[in-house]
């Protein structure tokens, strides 16, 4: 997806196009390795945050696994608002169940412009979070060094 473009609304975002991005990018996947997902949702630019966005589909997260990918961040959603009660896999199952940290509403805009304008989709990802004890979450400043 070129820097500026979005996902549709309510999109749902599955293993298989994580695979096709992988392929389109002749990248592919090392264990411990860090994934950016962008959807082109900035958290910022939305007016409610009950519109409608997109969203993983469960079988991402056992793509994750299987990858062994150590951290996740997104500017994707992780509720389905069209369907209430439904699992949010991000932070029911990667996050609970599986350990792993996740980056919510990351702004990945002027990554993607970057990556897109250099033409590498590789890049050092750095990421340490505040020692705050006792805490389900924390800021961050994570960096892409290319």
């Amino acid at each position: 997806m070129a820097p500026g473009a979005r996902l549709d609304a309510e999109y749902v975002i599955h293993a298989a196009d994580l695979d096709a991005a992988l392929e389109r990018t002749g990248r592919s996947l090392e264990p411990g390795d860090a994934v950016v997902i962008r959807g082109g949702w900035r958290v910022r630019e939305r007016e409610d945050i009950d519109d409608p966005y997109p969203y993983f589909a469960l079988d991402v997260i056992q793509w994750l696994a299987d990858h062994d990918v150590s951290i996740i961040a997104s500017d994707v959603g992780d509720r389905v608002l069209s369907k209430p009660g439904a699992e949010i896999p991000l932070h029911d199952v990667a996050l609970a169940r599986l350990g792993m940290p996740l980056i919510d509403g990351a702004e990945v805009e002027e990554l993607a412009e970057t990556a897109d304008r250099l033409g590498r989709w590789a890049f050092l990802f750095v990421c340490g979070p505040m020692p705050v004890q006792n805490s389900t979450g924390v800021p961050v400043n994570p960096l892409a060094l290319f």
